[in-house]
């Protein structure tokens, strides 16, 4: 079964679920589990979207406002911000920031405001957390999860591009090819997109 991935490590201790997972949901012995939030909405989703249309299904994650739909079998999300090895407030605070305005990006004058450091300062933690500046780890979060919008999810492209920050797919493709070598729309033509699972190995 799977659950929230915040609650699994206590779970496993309590040791009455030794097969706990953090995916979206799980199938097992024709047992569906999910693990909340908008995982719930997602698999239902998924269930019917044998019925569906493409368009329909994206129409129908459009009406219930969720931003992606996920496959069944997706890990779960968990933010940067979340990784125990970061030690320092500081970095964990930009971050954060940085993953709430993925739409509408903050300038480094406007984050480090924020947090409460100078441009050079922040600069220097991040290079030595990460090796690489803030403002290039901050487009990595936006093409990151432009890649996963566009490989998991029916949302157009130009919104993908609206979503992450990049305002047109001119901009959105430059920044996926000089990520990924190849453009938005090559790389959801080669990923059929299938919302359920089976865990036999053949997906619906």
């Amino acid at each position: 079964m799977t659950t929230h991935w915040r609650d699994v490590a206590m779970l496993r201790e309590q040791g009455y679920h030794p097969t706990l997972t953090t995916r979206l949901s799980e199938r097992s012995n024709g047992v569906t589990t999910a693990a909340g939030g908008g995982a719930t909405p997602e698999l239902v989703i998924g269930l019917i979207s044998a019925h569906l249309t493409p368009v329909e299904v994206a129409e129908l994650g459009n009406r219930l406002l969720l931003p992606a739909i996920r496959r069944s079998d997706a890990e779960q999300p968990r933010d940067i911000a979340d990784n125990a090895s970061l030690f320092d407030a500081r970095v964990t605070r930009a971050i954060r920031l940085m993953e709430t305005h993925l739409e509408e990006p903050l300038s480094m004058t406007e984050l480090t405001r924020e947090v409460g450091l100078s441009t050079r300062h922040l600069e220097r933690v991040f290079r030595e957390v990460f090796d690489e500046t803030p403002a290039r780890f901050y487009k990595r979060l936006r093409v990151r999860r432009a890649r996963a919008m566009v490989e998991d999810t029916l949302v157009p492209l130009i919104d993908v591009a609206v979503a992450t920050g990049f305002g047109s797919q001119g901009a959105l493709a430059r920044a996926m090819r000089d990520e990924y070598g190849a453009t938005p729309s090559k790389m959801r033509a080669r990923k059929k997109l299938r919302l359920i699972a089976d865990p036999a190995g053949q997906d619906q």
